[in-house]
């Protein structure tokens, strides 16, 4: 399933949702240059 796989990020709470921040600014920036790339041809 969707959470067959946990990882442990440290006893910090708070630091998981700091990392899926990052992925998920990471993947919006290659978003962002996907669509610019197919507008341009």
């Amino acid at each position: 399933g969707m959470a067959g796989t946990v990882y442990r990020l440290g006893d910090v709470h708070g630091l998981g949702s700091k990392v899926k921040i990052i992925n998920q600014l990471l993947a919006g920036v290659h978003i962002a240059a996907s669509a610019e790339a197919m507008a341009l041809g």
